[in-house]
């Protein structure tokens, strides 16, 4: 925020002076910018809220004109801490660098409450909380992005609140990150070959390339060179056969959106 804070104090008053040689009636107090996190995402959840008053509260800054002469940069942020924060805190932005949104840039990203559970060992661990949305889930506040690899997305949460306790007694165990592919956009085809990869398949989205007859050979997937090498018995899969039809090949070479969740205590000090 202290940053943010001086970057468009700066940015403000430079604009006043140029104003002001274009001769423009101005005293120089306008406060011509106040966002500097990407916000055209936000959704409006509050029907009581006009346009006017929810683009008010997204703003980053409060009007410059109302900051007090003494007071110190990083304390006139125009949006309110989340609840429970500390006075002084910071909001947290998760950072992603990679390949990761470039391949896939419509994933969804958005933090999840944990909970705790009990593995089958017995042990305290933490897992999503699939409670009532509006009270487990956040999407990005705010969002910024430096070409060509590197996403900024802040939330509403404190570190300390991310973060949660380690101990169970504490009844706080903090949120997850979440990247999802977008449900809404399937995909079609087989799994690369892994070290998880059975010699044959018993479910078919355990199907992999290397398991179709002269894999090696083979440009496209040919039905007429035989079925892969898999014994599905269980259900639902085993009404679904290879090369029957087209419903049944979409069923077979769909892949299911892939969900991973990091904890922010794995990735905080």
């Amino acid at each position: 925020q202290l940053f943010i804070e001086a970057y468009m104090v700066g940015l403000n008053h430079e604009f006043g002076r140029e104003l002001l040689w274009r001769e423009f009636p101005t005293d120089q107090r306008g406060s011509y910018f106040r966002q500097f996190w990407e916000v055209g995402d936000a959704v409006n959840r509050d029907p009581a809220k006009s346009a006017a008053q929810i683009e008010e509260a997204l703003l980053d800054i409060t009007r410059l004109h109302t900051w007090g002469a003494v007071t110190p940069l990083g304390s006139h942020a125009n949006r309110p801490l989340p609840d429970g924060a500390e006075p002084g805190a910071a909001r947290l932005v998760l950072v992603i660098r990679g390949d990761l949104l470039k391949k896939y840039p419509t994933a969804v990203i958005y933090a999840q409450r944990a909970r705790w559970a009990q593995d089958d060992s017995g042990r305290d661990i933490r897992e999503l909380d699939e409670g009532p949305p509006e009270q487990t889930i956040q999407i990005p506040a705010f969002k910024a992005e430096i070409e060509p690899d590197i996403r900024f997305l802040g939330f509403d949460l404190t570190a300390p609140i991310a973060r949660g306790s380690a101990d169970r007694a504490a009844n706080d165990p903090g949120w997850f990150f979440i990247i999802q592919e977008r449900p809404g956009e399937p995909r079609f085809g087989l799994d690369n070959q892994s070290d998880e990869t059975p010699a044959t398949a018993t479910r078919w989205d355990e199907l992999a390339w290397e398991h179709l007859p002269n894999f090696s050979e083979l440009g496209v997937i040919d039905f007429a060179a035989g079925a892969p090498a898999a014994s599905i018995g269980a259900a639902p899969d085993s009404q679904f056969h290879w090369g029957r039809n087209a419903a049944d090949m979409a069923y077979i070479l769909y892949q299911v959106p892939v969900m991973v969740a990091f904890h922010a205590a794995d990735m905080l000090t």
